[in-house]
C-alpha cells in the first residue's frame, strides 16, 4: 500500500496520533486525516473482537490481473513501519486501472467446459512465507502420507513412519509462534491453503511439538550415537592392551635401545635408558652413509630377518619373532584417529541427548503415548551410557598408567602418543618392502653377472683353441707340454690333420 504521510511543509504526521501543538495554523491544504477514535471507545454489539486487524474489502466491477507482490499479512507487518501506513487517502483512478488491467476472458464453447475449468484450477491461499513454504513443501514430500497421518505417528511414535531424516526436517521446519497465530485466526476457506498451510494446521496441537520431536529424534538417533562412543572406545582399549601386554614389542625397543646407544656412543645422545615413542619414527632420518635411500629402518629390518637370537641373555624370542612387529599392533592406527577427549565429548553429547527425554517424561501426563514409549527406552539407554562412562574412566586411567609405564609427557593425548607409533608401523613396513625390493635387484644382478662370467669364459676358451690352431699350423713339432694343453682344448686331433 501507499501512503500519503506528509502536508505541504514535507512534516510527516502519523495518523493514529493527535496533531502536534503549533502556535500558528499551517498554510492552506489538504484536510487531514481524522483523528481515530477516542482511547477506550466501547466495543460494538457483541463484545470485542478476536480476530486481527483487517484492511477494507475493495472488489473492483471488473475482473483485473494480479499483482504478483510478496504481501505482508498484519502478522508479518505488526512490528514493523508498514503497520502504521494508511493507503485509504490515496486517490486512484479505478476505471483507469480497470481499463488496463482488465482479465481477458476467452468465451467458453460451451458452458461445461466453463465449469470444469472453473473447478479445474482453483486458487491456493498463501499464508508463509514464499520461500519458506517452498523449502517446507520439498521437505513434506519425502514423507508421501496424508498430514493428518504424519501428525498421528508423531503423536504415537511410529518409527515405521517417522525416520532420522524426517525427524530432522520437522524439528527445522516447525511452524514458528506468528506462523500458528496466523493460521488459528484464518477464516477463509481452509481447502484452498496451501500444502504447508495444511501441514501446519495437522500439527499445531501437538501439546510441545517441538520438544516431543526433538525426543524422539534421541531415540532414533541413539544407536548411532551410541556407535559412535562405543567403536572408538573399543579401539583404544584394544590399542592399550597391544601396547601395554605385548612383551614383543617391549623387546623390539629393548633392540632398538642397544642399537640406538651403540650409535650414539660418546656423544651427548648415548647412554640412554630409554626413549619416547616418537624416536621410532625417527629411524627414518638416519640414512646410510654410502645409499642415502637406505636408513636406519632398513637396517633394523634387514637386522631382524633372521632366526638368530638377538640376545645373549637367552630370550624367549629370536630375531624373527620381532621382525613382524607391526602386526602385533593391528588397532594402534584406529586408536591415533581420535583422542580420549574427542570420545569424552561424543559421550557427552550422547548424554545430553537422552537427558532430553528424562525432562520430557517429567512434563507429559501418564496416559500420553510417549510415556509409555519413552520410559522403558530412557531407563536401558541410561544403563548403557553409564557403562560406557565406566569404561572411558578406565580406559582414562590405564592410558595414564601408559604414559607414566613409557615415560612420556603425562599431558600427551592418546591421538598423538598412538599416532607416533602408528606412523613407525607405516615407516617400518616401507622399510621392509624396500628391502625386499633391493634383494630382489642384487639377486637379478647375481644372475646376470653369473651368465656374463660364463659367457666370457667359454669366449675366452674358444678364442684360445683358434689360436693354437694358426700357431701350430707350418710351426715347429710341439713339445710334450703342448701337446698336452692341445688335447685337452681339443685342438690336437685338427693339429695333426
Amino acid at each position: 500500500g501507499v501512503q500519503n504521510n506528509s502536508n505541504n511543509d514535507g512534516n510527516n504526521v502519523n495518523p493514529q496520533s493527535e496533531p502536534p501543538v503549533v502556535p500558528a495554523p499551517p498554510p492552506p491544504g489538504p484536510p487531514p486525516p481524522g483523528p481515530p477514535g477516542p482511547p477506550g471507545a466501547p466495543p460494538g454489539p457483541g463484545g470485542p473482537s478476536l480476530s486481527l486487524p483487517k484492511k477494507p474489502t475493495i472488489k473492483p466491477s471488473k475482473k483485473l490481473n494480479g499483482y504478483p507482490w510478496s504481501n505482508l499479512k498484519y502478522i508479518q507487518a505488526k512490528k514493523t513501519w508498514w503497520v502504521d501506513v494508511d493507503e485509504s487517502s490515496i486517490i486512484i483512478n479505478k476505471e483507469e486501472i480497470e481499463d488496463t488491467f482488465y482479465k481477458k476472458v476467452s468465451k467458453p464453447a460451451d458452458s461445461y467446459s466453463s465449469s470444469k475449468k472453473a473447478i479445474k484450477q482453483p486458487k491456493t491461499i498463501q499464508l508463509l512465507d514464499p520461500k519458506r513454504g517452498q523449502a517446507i513443501s520439498i521437505a513434506l514430500s519425502r514423507c508421501k502420507l496424508p498430514y493428518p497421518e504424519i501428525a498421528k505417528a508423531i503423536m504415537d511414535l511410529n518409527e515405521d513412519v517417522i525416520q532420522t531424516s524426517h525427524a530432522d526436517a520437522l524439528i527445522k521446519y516447525a511452524p514458528l509462534e506468528e506462523e500458528i497465530e496466523a493460521l488459528r485466526s484464518f477464516e477463509g476457506d481452509f481447502e484452498k491453503l496451501n500444502k504447508p498451510e495444511k501441514f501446519f494446521l495437522s500439527v499445531i496441537n501437538i501439546p510441545d511439538y517441538v520438544k516431543r520431536l526433538e525426543a524422539f529424534r534421541a531415540k532414533l538417533g541413539f544407536e548411532e550415537l551410541y556407535n559412535d562412543v562405543k567403536e572408538p572406545l573399543d579401539n583404544l582399549s584394544f590399542a592399550l592392551n597391544e601396547i601395554y601386554k605385548n612383551d614383543k614389542f617391549h623387546e623390539f625397543l629393548r633392540v632398538i635401545l642397544g642399537i640406538g646407544n651403540y650409535i650414539n656412543g660418546g656423544t651427548f645422545r648415548g647412554g640412554a635408558f630409554g626413549f619416547k615413542m616418537d624416536s621410532l619414527f625417527k629411524m627414518a632420518e638416519l640414512r646410510y652413509t654410502s645409499t642415502r635411500s637406505m636408513t636406519l629402518l632398513n637396517y633394523v629390518a634387514d637386522y631382524l630377518d633372521s632366526d638368530e637370537s638377538y640376545s645373549s641373555d637367552n630370550s624367549k624370542f629370536k630375531k624373527s619373532d620381532l621382525f613382524s612387529i607391526e602386526e602385533t599392533l593391528s588397532h594402534v592406527g584406529k586408536a591415533s584417529s581420535i583422542s580420549n577427549e574427542e570420545i569424552e565429548s561424543s559421550l557427552n553429547a550422547l548424554s545430553k541427548s537422552i537427558s532430553t527425554i528424562n525432562d520430557m517424561l517429567e512434563h507429559f501426563d501418564l496416559d500420553d503415548r510417549f510415556v509409555e514409549i519413552m520410559t522403558p527406552f530412557y531407563k536401558e539407554a541410561s544403563e548403557r551410557v553409564n557403562e560406557l562412562r565406566s569404561r572411558l574412566d578406565e580406559a582414562r586411567e590405564s592410558f595414564s598408567h601408559i604414559l607414566n609405564h613409557f615415560g612420556e609427557n603425562p599431558k600427551t593425548d592418546s591421538a598423538t602418543f598412538f599416532g607416533n607409533i602408528q606412523k613407525f608401523v607405516l615407516y617400518y613396513q616401507d622399510a621392509k618392502k624396500q628391502n625386499i625390493s633391493n634383494k630382489e635387484k642384487q639377486e637379478k644382478q647375481r644372475l646376470k653377472n653369473n651368465n656374463n662370467n660364463n659367457n666370457n669364459n667359454n669366449n675366452n676358451s674358444s678364442s684360445k683353441g683358434n689360436s693354437n690352431v694358426k700357431k701350430n699350423k707350418g710351426s715347429a713339432p710341439l713339445g710334450i707340454d703342448d701337446a698336452i694343453a692341445q688335447l685337452r682344448a681339443g685342438n690336437f686331433r685338427r693339429a695333426n690333420n
